[in-house]
């Protein structure tokens, strides 16, 4: 994969370098201009979270983790596509004082976030609960996939295919975080029905479908 990449690169003329593997990530990431998460789906990015912490200015399309802590312009920036990340990303570089004000706002978003113990310390809670029921089963892997409001079959599916696709042995269990919508849940109750996943392992938190 890397090879494929550093070739396209060449042939594009591109300015990218591929960092590779590093022991100091955060250093790293403290010394960027701007992070930019391209996803065209993703839930609650670690890498973004950590990001914001940093003070760094995100630029992000609008997935479902994304929209649950970003106010556009106020501390981070929302882009559709690629024409409109290169914007933000112009916008941000040739204003100095507001990307660092957006740095700033979101650092602090997620800082409040934490002292308050927002719903990071339930998902953390709720997966010590998993933890604890996976380690009696006899299941060499187990696979746990979370699930947002914003989330709709299109997406889930064909990561719940993949996995089932393998050739080892596993099992897959469904973390629901808040309502999600009727589709979606009819999506993983038929999954459920054919014993394929399990959601019930998974305490729901606000389960009940969303309209």
């Amino acid at each position: 994969m890397r090879q494929e990449l550093e070739e396209y690169i060449e042939r594009k003329g591109c300015r990218v370098r591929l960092q590779g593997r590093s022991a100091n990530i955060a250093s790293q990431m403290k010394s960027a201009q701007v992070f930019v998460l391209s996803s065209d789906y993703e839930g609650m990015s670690n890498a973004m979270i950590e990001a914001m912490y940093l003070g760094l200015p995100v630029i992000s399309t609008k997935v479902s983790g994304a929209k649950e802590l970003i106010i556009d312009h106020i501390n981070g920036c929302f882009a559709d596509d690629a024409n409109s990340i290169a914007q933000a990303f112009s916008y941000l570089s040739e204003n100095e004082t507001a990307a660092r004000e957006i740095g700033l706002r979101a650092s602090n978003t997620i800082k409040q976030l934490s002292r308050q113990k927002y719903r990071f310390a339930a998902v953390d809670g709720h997966n010590r609960k998993i933890y604890k029921t996976l380690i009696t089963m006899n299941y060499p892997v187990a696979v746990i996939i979370p699930v947002y409001k914003n989330d709709t079959p299109q997406y889930v599916r064909p990561a719940i295919d993949s996995i089932i696709k393998q050739t080892y042995s596993c099992r897959i269990y469904i973390g629901v975080d808040g309502p999600i919508g009727n589709s979606l849940n009819s999506c993983l109750e038929a999954y459920e029905i054919t014993k394929r996943i399990d959601c019930n392992v998974l305490q729901r938190i606000g389960d009940s479908p969303a309209s």
